[in-house]
């Protein structure tokens, strides 16, 4: 879903069309778990949820490396505490202010105030993220603490600087070395709200680190490997469980975690594969269409929920989360109330009439 550090830059194709594929997973997934009764014995549901979330956060983890490179690896510190703050405010307007304007929404229309006040809900909702959209608090927690992996990033390369140890293998040892300690910290912070960003941190990092030692040059064989490792380990995933050869296995708690990692980051690069084939051969009308559901991921991830059991599944529930997505952003209030965006930033009217100048806002 979008990324405001990215927001100054011109868009990437690629990674809209990423973005696009992963949307789709979740809708395609969600259509499952609502229409499937033992949703968990499909095959079609494992597959997707095996990766589909880690995806979205190794793609945030790669829209978010220009910002980390810079601000860490060259420029000030007074440079980096400045990036540092900007990007707070603007994530907090991108993902918070969503996150809880949604739960008042689903509190409205979902019936959850059969179960007490608003108050009462937020207050469940501080505790599980997972009630919510805990996709965007997840991505908070874990931008907000990349902020302490990069001070750390800053420190340790200047100390190897002075020691004589200079160089991108410098920089990226040091890179991966804090990120694993910061992994390692933030799985020690006593909260229980983080839990979701301790269980995808290590996927926004690996996100990250891809991006910065690819710089857009995906080897083909990355994702081809990718995928035939998918392919063999992803059947036996499940989402309760260990897979059938882990049980009764000594440790089995631990294995089971690193083969959905596995699963997961296999998954993803897989899916960056389709998503450069996608860039590079689709024709303009369906890749434009690809790119239009990626720039728009975040709304489709808030509204689709309403819209499951709309027919046909997948497109229905697509096509009516877009176009309420594009009435709600016709005002710059609405845009921002519900998806984050800057009272700055232009609607879709406007957009869509470049020579018109922009409105003036009232104070």
């Amino acid at each position: 879903m979008s990324s405001e550090s990215n927001n100054s830059r011109p868009r990437d194709v690629f990674l809209d069309c990423a973005k696009g594929l992963a949307i789709l997973l979740v809708i395609m997934g969600h259509n499952i778990q609502a229409g499937v009764t033992d949703f968990d014995a499909n095959l079609a549901f494992r597959l997707i949820y095996s990766f589909h979330m880690p995806f979205f956060f190794f793609i945030s983890g790669m829209v978010t490396a220009p910002w980390f490179i810079k601000f860490t690896l060259s420029g000030s510190t007074l440079d980096f505490q400045r990036g540092v703050l900007q990007d707070v405010f603007a994530k907090a307007r991108r993902l918070v202010l969503p996150y809880f304007v949604w739960a008042l929404v689903a509190y409205i229309f979902l019936g959850y105030s059969r179960d007490g006040t608003f108050v009462d809900r937020l207050t469940v909702l501080v505790k599980r993220p997972d009630e919510g959209l805990w996709f965007l608090i997840a991505l908070f927690e874990i931008t907000i603490f990349l902020y302490l992996v990069g001070l750390l990033v800053r420190f340790s390369t200047t100390v190897a600087h002075r020691c004589g140890f200079a160089g991108g293998g410098t920089q990226l040892a040091m890179m991966i070395g804090c990120g694993i300690l910061g992994y390692l910290a933030l799985k020690m912070v006593p909260l229980e709200a983080a839990g979701l960003a301790k269980v995808h941190f290590p996927n926004f990092y690996a996100g990250l680190i891809f991006a910065h030692l690819t710089k857009g040059r995906m080897p083909a064989s990355v994702p081809l490997v990718a995928a035939l490792i998918f392919m063999a380990l992803a059947p036996a995933w499940h989402r309760l469980g260990p897979p059938d050869f882990l049980i009764g296995v000594p440790l089995s708690a631990h294995f089971t975690r690193a083969f959905g990692i596995i699963v997961a980051l296999s998954g993803s690069l897989a899916m960056l594969g389709i998503a450069r084939f996608a860039t590079n051969n689709l024709p303009r009308l369906p890749l434009s269409a690809l790119t239009l559901i990626g720039r728009h991921s975040l709304d489709i991830y808030a509204l689709h929920f309403y819209f499951l059991v709309v027919w046909p599944p997948v497109l229905g529930p697509l096509v009516s989360s877009l176009l309420v997505s594009t009435a709600l952003r016709v005002s710059r209030w609405t845009a921002l109330i519900f998806f984050g965006e800057k009272l700055s930033a232009k609607t879709w009217i406007e957009r869509s009439q470049p020579g018109r100048a922009p409105r003036a806002t009232a104070l």
